[in-house]
């Protein structure tokens, strides 16, 4: 539920916030304000609700405040109420959790099912060709690095061999001593 629900506050508290804020040159933008603040406080009572009843628990839940002393303690209330910024924190909180649970979820699938469907793609053996020759690929060990493979270990020791049989040829070897030479 973290995921669908994070996005949702997040989308909603999106546009309210941006819609405020567009609309605080005019005089719209005090309505505005208060209709943001009134729709924090129904996000966080919803979700304080819909834990309650997840969980099997009775937590406080924020409260509206007081329309009985008049509007404008009312107002106040809700401007400068705790349940007010207390719901927005948690609210952008269950966003941001959303956020990280979603990247979570899709990196962790799509790595799953690169793995899973990987052998599909190479057949029988993954063969890899570099430097001094190809190599087949076909078990863990090998995949990991852990024993050499036998096709790459030979073509370079033939590449060697023939490396340093042309040296031998190329350069003169030089002539043991006799006794003829040292007179």
């Amino acid at each position: 539920m973290t995921v669908p629900l994070g996005f949702c506050y997040f989308l909603v508290l999106t546009v309210a916030v941006s819609t405020t804020l567009g609309l605080a040159v005019t005089l719209a933008g005090p309505i505005a304000f208060g209709v943001t603040l009134l729709l924090v406080l129904a996000l966080s009572k919803a979700d304080l609700w819909l834990t309650n009843a997840t969980l099997g628990i009775d937590a406080g839940s924020p409260q509206f405040p007081d329309t009985d002393e008049g509007i404008v303690d009312a107002l106040a209330g809700l401007v400068l109420g705790r349940d007010t910024w207390v719901g927005g924190l948690y609210l952008l909180w269950r966003s941001l959790l959303g956020l990280i649970a979603f990247v979570l979820l899709v990196g962790g699938a799509g790595l799953s099912f690169d793995l899973l469907l990987a052998p599909l793609g190479y057949g029988d053996a993954l063969v890899v060709n570099y430097g001094y020759g190809v190599v087949a690929i076909d078990t863990l060990p090998r995949a990991l690095g852990r024993r050499p493979a036998a096709s790459a270990w030979r073509s370079s020791r033939c590449s060697w061999r023939i490396c340093s049989a042309a040296s031998r040829q190329s350069s003169p070897t030089p002539r043991s001593r006799t006794s003829a030479d040292a007179d």
